[in-house]
């Protein structure tokens, strides 16, 4: 009977994100995530360049989006140095930093939000954890024996390993749509800064308490160094038909 109604309720809450996930400037899931994650606008200069890269991957309503700083008293938060979820926010060492790093975060959040990556992460969620709960409840609601449960554990274990991993995967999907984005605009540079930043601090990467969330830092830097490699591909083969 417990497990009954916890299917309904986690059905009801599936449904309700769904509906706000369909919106992409949904001003109370904004309202939600600016209370939780912290209310206090990021610097002018900071909010221009983030401004700059939504516009630059043709985001709609980019005025619209909320770009905040980290509440300092999430000191988990504050291991991120930016994240998206209905707005972005940045943390106080990223507002300060060096620019170059700071443009990256920019574009890298906005392709996040171009692809409707917060929204694809509710709806997937809610299906990959939702499927499990549904096959069990159905299998409860027919009286199934322990057997048919235990057999149930399977997809369990996919939905489990897809839910984990879909994280990651959205992380490298932003990071090569960023190198790519700013190649297109004449920014090789500041890709070029980010894989040898990211190759200084590769041991420190894979110790992070946030590593969860994101790809090995092997993987980010072989896509990124792939992603460069095809645009001066690209750019060389222009240039030899220009030529001819």
């Amino acid at each position: 009977m417990l497990l009954q109604r916890w299917f309904f309720i986690f059905l009801g809450c599936t449904l309700f994100s769904i509906t706000h996930a369909a919106k992409p400037n949904n001003t109370f899931a904004q309202k939600v995530c600016c209370t939780l994650f912290g209310n206090e606008d990021a610097p002018a200069e900071v909010q221009n360049i983030f401004k700059e890269a939504l516009a630059a991957f043709n985001v709609g309503n980019a005025d619209q989006i909320p770009i905040k700083k980290i509440r300092s008293d999430r000191k988990w938060l504050n291991n991120f140095s930016s994240f998206t979820w209905f707005g972005i926010w940045v943390n106080e060492k990223a507002c300060n930093g060096c620019p170059q790093c700071l443009e990256w975060t920019a574009y890298h959040e906005a392709a996040h939000y171009a692809k409707l990556h917060p929204h694809l992460q509710i709806i997937l969620g809610s299906i990959l954890l939702g499927g499990p709960l549904a096959l069990h409840g159905t299998l409860l609601f027919k009286g199934a024996r322990l057997k048919s449960h235990a057999l149930a554990i399977l997809p369990d274990l996919l939905c489990s390993a897809a839910l984990v991993n879909l994280p990651k995967t959205l992380e490298l999907q932003a990071d090569k749509l960023a190198a790519q984005k700013l190649c297109q605009l004449g920014r090789v540079e500041i890709v070029e800064h980010v894989i040898e930043e990211l190759k200084k601090h590769a041991e420190e990467s894979s110790l992070s308490s946030t590593n969860i969330w994101f790809p090995a830092n092997h993987k980010t830097i072989a896509a990124l160094e792939k992603t460069l490699d095809d645009w001066n591909k690209k750019n060389q083969t222009a240039i030899a038909l220009t030529e001819q």
